[in-house]
């Protein structure tokens, strides 16, 4: 099983792979959303919450690989692990039914991330086994078919939208020889100015440069045409870009 940087220090961090351990690890974490969740949660569990309850040998790595297998990623983050914790009722007798939904919306959903393009050291290198260009017209018809068949209807759709509605299609599209390997697009989503996304790599080529490549040849184009800043819209791999290009998790009260 592949891990992120962070979920490797969690699981370094944790006594055990039982569910108290692991949650109290994320508390730990002091970055991406195990920091919003010690935030949420101070204050609202005692000192010694964990006392009492009674772990059991539940596999809660086997579960959240689920998770991470039913979002179509490949490694697995906190998130999934929170989502496993949760769905496996050792921390019901602490969290009342209220504070579970909150931690669903802070660690096991997708999350609004912001970037600073002004701040931003872009790397457009394309000095790789693929190459990533802005899409032309003639691209459109493979692109959507691939988009589809890969990500499925509703990021076809808004992918389509840019060759609709823009003079010149805000996407841009990772190749290996004739073959799509990966895209990435902005101004799409919902017609929102200034948001990124949606972006998806084949699975056979993540871990490799595809996305964050795709992701500064996008992010460079957005600041050439006036931007700012970056809106990353319903991120799943947090992790991926904060450490690509220094975005940091829009707090839930201000989505």
């Amino acid at each position: 099983m592949m891990y992120t940087e962070r979920m490797s220090r969690i699981l370094k961090r944790a006594q055990r792979n039982d569910a108290v351990s692991l949650f109290q690890s994320i508390l730990k974490e002091g970055a991406g959303v195990g920091a919003e969740l010690a935030s949420v949660l101070d204050g609202r569990l005692e000192g010694d919450w964990w006392q009492g309850i009674a772990n059991s040998e539940l596999d809660i790595l086997r579960d959240a690989q689920q998770y991470m297998q039913r979002f179509n990623q490949v490694q697995l983050q906190e998130g999934h692990v929170i989502a496993a914790i949760l769905d496996s009722g050792e921390l019901d007798e602490v969290l009342s039914g209220s504070l579970r939904e909150r931690i669903i919306q802070i660690a096991c959903s997708p999350r609004d991330l912001t970037c600073d393009l002004n701040k931003l050291k872009l790397d457009v290198d394309n000095q790789h086994s693929y190459f990533v260009r802005k899409v032309v017209l003639q691209d459109q018809d493979k692109l959507l078919s691939w988009v589809q068949s890969q990500f499925g209807e509703r990021w076809a759709v808004q992918v389509g939208r840019a060759f609709q509605e823009q003079k010149d299609p805000a996407v841009f599209v990772a190749w290996s020889g004739n073959d799509i390997v990966g895209f990435a697009c902005y101004d799409v989503f919902e017609g929102g100015k200034g948001w990124f996304g949606p972006m998806g790599t084949v699975k056979n080529q993540r871990g490799k440069g595809v996305g964050r490549t795709l992701l500064h040849s996008t992010l460079c184009d957005m600041r050439r045409n006036g931007y700012h800043k970056a809106t990353i819209k319903q991120a799943g791999p947090i992790e991926f870009y904060e450490k690509a290009c220094k975005a940091t998790i829009i707090p839930l009260d201000e989505e």
